[in-house]
């Protein structure tokens, strides 16, 4: 399955076409997993972003962005996450939970208990665009609930 989430940008990229948004991408197998506590597996989740992206090397010879963001009102934090390669894209860390898609979904890194911690109700990115300043995103996030099961973001008690 595949979700996805279109959101806005506060500062967009130099060429950005009118009428361009991110869309945040997430692609995960649902199912119903009865020996564990989560019913779907993330394959991959990433935000396509528009512009070029500005990297540098990573100490594993990868290609990392500056990711900066902020979750609902909360502090600004900074992650390094790996952009597609075309540099348009920006994959969420798998790496360092911090920056994962749970995160994103619930505000903490490790998967979801139910009816504990309320979902993010906005996201704001901030990345460097290559030869270029800041954009900025903005994304107003639904109840994520459905995504976040089929994705398995979510930890139910055994049986459920």
């Amino acid at each position: 399955m595949q979700y996805s989430l279109e959101g806005k940008f506060l500062t967009s990229p130099q060429n950005a076409t009118p009428n361009t948004h991110p869309v945040i991408i997430a692609q995960c197998t649902p199912g119903d997993f009865n020996h564990h506590t989560a019913h779907g597996k993330l394959l991959k989740a990433y935000i396509f972003v528009g512009g070029v992206l500005d990297s540098h090397v990573a100490s594993d010879s990868g290609s990392r962005v500056t990711v900066q963001f902020r979750l609902d009102d909360g502090k600004l934090q900074t992650d390094y996450w790996t952009a597609s390669t075309n540099f348009s894209a920006l994959f969420f860390n798998p790496y360092f939970p911090e920056g994962g898609f749970a995160t994103m979904l619930y505000g903490h890194m490790l998967p979801h208990k139910e009816n504990t911690s309320p979902p993010v109700k906005k996201i704001v990115l901030g990345v460097p665009e290559y030869l270029g300043g800041e954009v900025v995103m903005q994304f107003d996030m639904p109840d994520p609930t459905e995504v976040a099961d089929a994705c398995g973001e979510i930890k139910h008690k055994r049986g459920e």
